[in-house]
């Protein structure tokens, strides 16, 4: 059996660890990253057409870090000469208590936005409708991310940077004081002084191979579901004003909705937010690619036509994905408190494409113990500890 040393090995190649890679090789480190899959695979939450992109929160660190993460999209398209990011705005829908913390963090980070009622909303964006005790606040600078141009944009300059990329399942076989030592599962043993984790729903499988305490998180099995348009009059691509949309009712009826992607799949992705099944234990092997139908009727009653009127009321495709769920809905990004050579990044809640470049660009800097440029520290791995409540 051979031995490579590296100085920092990756565990998991979806966005969030190419991201890591990425800025890890960027600063000179010799980065092995591990994946189970092929990289831009549909087993995890980085694939598909079409992500949401925004500075617009409602906590100020994720304005900060949605903002930043926009600037590092860009970058990449210069580098790359394709384009990853469409501008169309986002508009989120809520009462007026829903929508406060939005505006207030715009205002403590300088953000633009508008507060729109129905009518000015409808009238600017056809596409969209919504009850008058509603109202709306938009941001220009929202949009969308194409996400599998995304994925293999970072791939590619990972493999320019001499990133060694292993598609195969890693095990950490042995954790000491001076080295970790994780196998490739086809005879080569890899030594490296720091681990990122970012092994999405499978993150406590690698922190348990390591002896290390696993943390609290949850695979669930979300819904993805797509709409035709009915009315050929009002565009609803990426062509026209459509904007990115978020529709809070309450606090269990969260939806969103994304122009059609014309390299895509050909209709508006219309899909319900955090209401999928919990996989406990997870084991994606035995979780359902079925409709979940209520999810399915939730959807239909509270987007078509409340929100949507221009979209069919039946889907034209529906998907299945994982979220990975804390239980605040905030991510975990820090040293695991057992062992701070471990950098874990997880449970981004179906919410973190649209940060990675700065998630990724934090853990590195987690790595290479520089001053972080965010105060990350809502996301610690410790915040649900006993000894800290």
């Amino acid at each position: 059996m051979s031995t490579r040393s590296f100085e920092v090995a990756v565990i998991g190649g979806g966005i969030m660890g190419l991201y890591s890679a990425y800025w890890l090789a960027k600063s000179g480190k010799r980065v092995v990253l591990f994946e189970q899959h092929p990289i831009g695979h549909d087993n995890g939450s980085s694939h598909g057409d079409g992500r949401i992109v925004r500075s617009l929160n409602d906590l100020p660190v994720l304005t900060q870090l949605g903002t930043k993460s926009l600037e590092h999209f860009h970058d990449l398209e210069k580098t790359c000469k394709t384009q990853l990011i469409h501008h169309c705005g986002c508009v989120v829908i809520g009462d007026r208590e829903t929508l406060d913390p939005w505006e207030n963090a715009c205002k403590v980070e300088g953000q633009a936005y508008e507060i729109l009622d129905n009518k000015q909303c409808s009238s600017r964006f056809p596409q969209i409708n919504f009850p008058d005790n509603m109202l709306s606040i938009f941001s220009p600078d929202g949009g969308v991310a194409f996400a599998d141009r995304v994925v293999n944009a970072v791939h590619s300059e990972l493999k320019k940077m001499g990133v060694q990329i292993i598609e195969s399942a890693a095990k950490i076989v042995e954790r000491t004081p001076s080295v970790v030592v994780i196998s490739d599962g086809k005879g080569t043993l890899y030594q490296v002084q720091k681990v990122v984790v970012t092994s999405g729903a499978w993150t406590n499988y690698t922190l348990s191979q390591a002896g290390l305490a696993n943390i609290p998180i949850y695979a669930t099995n979300e819904q993805v579901t797509y709409f035709n348009v009915n009315n050929d009059k009002i565009d609803h691509t990426t062509n026209g004003n459509f904007p990115t949309v978020i529709v809070l009712f309450n606090e269990q009826d969260a939806f969103y909705s994304i122009p059609q992607v014309p390299h895509g799949i050909p209709a508006v992705k219309a899909s319900i937010h955090q209401a999928g099944e919990k996989l406990i234990p997870f084991d994606n092997a035995k979780r359902s690619r079925g409709v979940d139908e209520e999810s399915l009727k939730r959807t239909q009653r509270c987007l078509i036509p409340t929100i949507h009127p221009h979209l069919d009321k039946d889907p034209a495709l529906v998907i299945r994905c994982l979220y990975t769920m804390t239980p605040d809905k905030l991510f975990f990004v820090g040293p695991h408190y057992d062992d701070k050579r471990f950098i874990v990044a997880a449970g981004f809640s179906g919410t973190g494409f649209k940060h990675s470049p700065m998630i990724g660009k934090l853990v590195s800097d987690m790595v290479s113990e520089l001053p972080l440029e965010v105060d990350i520290s809502a996301f610690a791995l410790d915040r649900f500890n006993k000894s800290k409540l």
